[in-house]
Order: structure tokens, then sequence, then C-alpha cells
């Protein structure tokens, strides 16, 4: 039986593409470890790329597109929520997933540091993982991000401290239940999405945001994928993507 269960995992494996990740952190004793650690799921898993900041990991993205960014809260130049927030402002980078690695504990610091989970789930961040976790908690959510998962917080985090620091702000947690309610699409696409519903062509929309007609096209896509890779939503053009949007209260007319 254990046999046949590792010749299915490498038939498996073969036919699979592997998740590419792009590691970004300052400590090369970290990134050499973590990166041993990831080669042992070849079939699976895929480095493709290490950066030590934000600088050399643009001029990486420039080139090469990972389904994953393993990404360090704190660089020399930047925050990772400051790099999820330009990622997220870039549509050809749109589709990466992001979980930042931190090294802060509510042990260590005060407990204000729940804010930088907050931060980084309003910047689109994916996931939060304290750099305690081991490396199986770290694969899963990278299995789980790329399957369609909105967040995933590690599990040596305190959830109930962030819950609290939530709650206290009542304008994030409003925030936050909006964004559910939205079904996971970003600020800028429920911006396409609204002035779609106002019978503006792609080019008409492009210069009220201020980018191109192509960026517009492209956020359209993500629009579509993410509705049909998370909620099995099929929206094949404008006009269906409108009805969907006003059905579902994500714009008025």
């Amino acid at each position: 039986m254990a046999l046949a269960k590792v010749a299915a995992f490498h038939f498996i494996c073969l036919y699979m593409k592997p998740i590419d990740i792009v590691i970004v952190d300052d400590h090369r004793i970290f990134r050499d470890g973590l990166t041993l650690n990831i080669k042992e799921f070849p079939g699976k898993f895929r480095i493709i790329a290490e950066a030590e900041n934000a600088e050399s990991l643009f001029e990486i993205l420039d080139s090469v597109v990972p389904d994953v960014l393993l990404l360090d809260y704190h660089l020399p130049d930047m925050t990772g929520v400051q790099i999820a927030k330009r990622i997220r402002e870039n549509p050809r980078w749109a589709p990466i997933k992001i979980i930042i690695l931190s090294a802060l504990k509510s042990g260590n610091i005060y407990s204000n540091c729940y804010e930088f989970v907050i931060n980084a789930i309003d910047e689109g961040v994916n996931g939060y993982l304290l750099k305690d976790s081991s490396i199986e908690e770290i694969l899963k959510s990278i299995e789980e991000v790329t399957s369609g998962n909105s967040f995933i917080l590690g599990e040596t985090f305190d959830y109930k401290e962030v819950t609290k620091s939530i709650i206290k702000d009542r304008n994030r947690l409003k925030s936050l239940l909006n964004k559910s309610k939205n079904f996971g699409l970003g600020k800028r696409e429920i911006e396409v999405i609204k002035y779609l519903a106002k019978g503006l062509s792609a080019k008409e929309i492009g210069a009220s945001m201020n980018i191109s007609e192509d960026a517009i096209t492209t956020h359209k896509d993500h629009i579509k994928q993410k509705l049909s890779g998370n909620y099995n939503i099929t929206l094949r053009n404008n006009v269906e993507i409108v009805v969907w949007a006003i059905k579902n209260e994500i714009v008025e007319i």
C-alpha cells in the first residue's frame, strides 16, 4: 500500500506543474534553509529566484511572475506590506499569491504588532506566518493560497489577539466584512465593474482610472478568473459581469 502511494505521488508530479516560488529575505542563512527544505519536494514546488531586498525583487518580477512570493516583513528598503501594495497595483503581478514571513511575536514586542497583520490583509496579502512555523505548515499554506483560500494565518500566531485588534477598529472590521461580501475582489477590480455598469468602454475606463486599456482588460480577466476559481462562477462577457455584480450588490445602478 505504501509503495502504491509513493508511485501515485510521483505519477501526479509528472503531470502537474510545480508551484513556482520566489523567496525574499535579507538574511542569506534563512533563504538557504528555506530553499533547502522546499527542494525536498521537487515535483510539487520550485524555487525560481531569490532576492535580498525590494529592489532586486522588482527586477526579478520584471522578468518572471511566480505563483507564490514568500516575503519577509522587514527588508532594508521596504516593508512586506509596502511591497504587497505595489504588487497589487500592477495588473501583470495581480495573480501572485503573497505570504509574509515575520519574526515578530506578541511576546517580544508590544501588542500593536497585530496591526501588521491587519495592514497585510488590507493590501491583499494572502497569508501571514511567523518564522517559527514548521516547513510543513509553510508548504501547506502555499498549497492553500494557490487553491483559492482567501487568507492563511499561521498556527503559531495568537488568533484571539488579532481578533481583538480588528474588533477595536470598527471601520477596519467593516472593511474586512465588505471584502468578504465582494467575493475577494480588490478595490481596483470593483472600480472597473462600476465603470462597466455605466456602459464605458475599456478605453474610457482606462482614461478615467489613469491606466492603459490593456490594464483594464487584465483587470476584467482577473475578475473572471477569481470568481471562476474560487466560487465556480462563470462570467463570459461584460454584460454578465455587470448583471452578476448588481445581483450580488457589488455595485448599484
